[in-house]
């Protein structure tokens, strides 16, 4: 799954039109369909059920509309707040779904003893340079 994809079926989900989704994403039509083929082939069923002139969410859709919203919302402030890189400490399955990678691949490691499975990060545009080195958290997380 990449960024891309959650930001089409984000787009999609709020629109239930392709067209419209596609002109909001600044892709085309075909393009944006294929994106979201792909998605519901790795997540392993239907998102949207396609009538005519009617697409409505899928029972799948509408259970993974909050975390691909939530997903997609995030990525979207951090990159209005100038930061291009979004690190988690999470499940080594679920979020490598969403492009992310093991960190130290990034140069960069927790300040603490993790495995290196579960600190990733996604670079959200990775043409600019990344922040390397050791995390420093607030105060108030008492790390």
């Amino acid at each position: 799954m990449e960024m891309q994809q959650v930001r089409y079926f984000v787009a999609l989900a709020d629109t239930l039109n392709f067209t419209r989704a596609a002109e909001k994403c600044n892709v085309s039509q075909p393009a944006l369909t294929r994106a979201i083929q792909q998605l519901e082939h790795e997540l392993g069923g239907p998102l949207f059920h396609r009538e005519r002139g009617n697409t409505h969410l899928s029972e799948l859709g509408r259970m993974m509309f909050p975390y691909l919203q939530t997903v997609e919302e995030s990525a979207r402030a951090a990159r209005e707040q100038g930061e291009n890189l979004v690190l988690v400490l999470g499940h080594a399955e679920y979020y490598p779904r969403f492009g992310f990678t093991p960190a130290s691949g990034f140069g960069i490691r927790p300040p603490f003893e993790v495995e290196d499975k579960y600190m990733m990060a996604l670079a959200l545009d990775p043409a600019r340079p990344v922040p390397t080195g050791t995390i420093r958290y607030p105060a108030a997380f008492g790390v």
